[in-house]
């Protein structure tokens, strides 16, 4: 692992901002492939979506192998370089999982009733899962040789590979009914829509300290509620 030599800590940063070309090449691309459709089977029925899927690969190695400072992170706030979370030179070339998002949306309207019936459907990658470790300074010496720099008790570590790991897919359904009303010059319409229909309760955010409380669930969706509303036109 690296970390601040201890000569330097608490000297003034370089602030000096300047174009990573200048040190190497620093890349990032997103393989894939997308696919959307547009169908209209019978009068009043309307079918839209796609899939996306790829990953993103982004490789800093030839940067940081000349100038590998980058590596731990700083406030900017105090100016002063200090000791930092520690991104792993093993991480200069990450390439993600393959993920796939899938999203459709479809209408209809009944004949004669004027009734509109609506809905999405997406199912989308689960949130990113990573496992930061505060790594003490007496297990950080064994490969250092030394404490860590500015006596600070540990430096934190991710121990999953960047872009490896994934939670549980979101799944969400929404759905919508709605009248079509037609009062003198004007042109009314009343409807229902039905957020997350399916009453699932999808992780959006864990927790990603490694420890007891490890993935805990910091976020999930709101659960399934419902909304009228009415619209006037004229």
């Amino acid at each position: 692992m690296y970390n601040l030599n201890p000569a330097k800590f608490g000297l003034p940063s370089n602030t000096l901002i300047a174009a990573a070309s200048n040190y190497g090449t620093q890349t990032e691309h997103w393989h894939g492939v997308d696919v959307n459709l547009t169908a209209r089977y019978i009068k009043g029925l309307l079918v839209q979506g796609g899939t996306s899927t790829g990953r993103t690969v982004t490789d800093n190695c030839d940067v940081l192998a000349k100038v590998p400072e980058p590596i731990e992170s700083r406030s900017a706030n105090s100016g002063l370089v200090t000791v930092a979370n520690v991104i792993p030179l093993e991480y200069c070339h990450v390439a993600t999982n393959w993920l796939t998002q899938v999203k459709f949306l479809g209408s209809y309207t009944v004949p004669r009733l004027d009734v509109l019936v609506s809905g999405t459907v997406q199912s989308l990658p689960g949130p990113e899962i990573q496992a930061n470790y505060a790594l003490p300074t007496a297990v950080a010496a064994r490969t250092l040789g030394r404490p860590l720099s500015g006596g600070a008790a540990n430096v934190t570590v991710n121990l999953l590979r960047p872009g490896s790991t994934y939670g549980d897919r979101v799944n969400q359904v929404d759905l919508r009914i709605g009248k079509l009303l037609h009062l003198a010059r004007m042109r009314e319409s009343i409807s229902i829509d039905l957020y997350n229909a399916l009453n699932v309760s999808s992780i959006l955010a864990q927790n990603n300290t490694f420890g007891a409380s490890w993935l805990a669930p910091t976020q999930i969706m709101p659960p399934r509620f419902a909304k009228v509303s009415l619209q006037l036109d004229f």
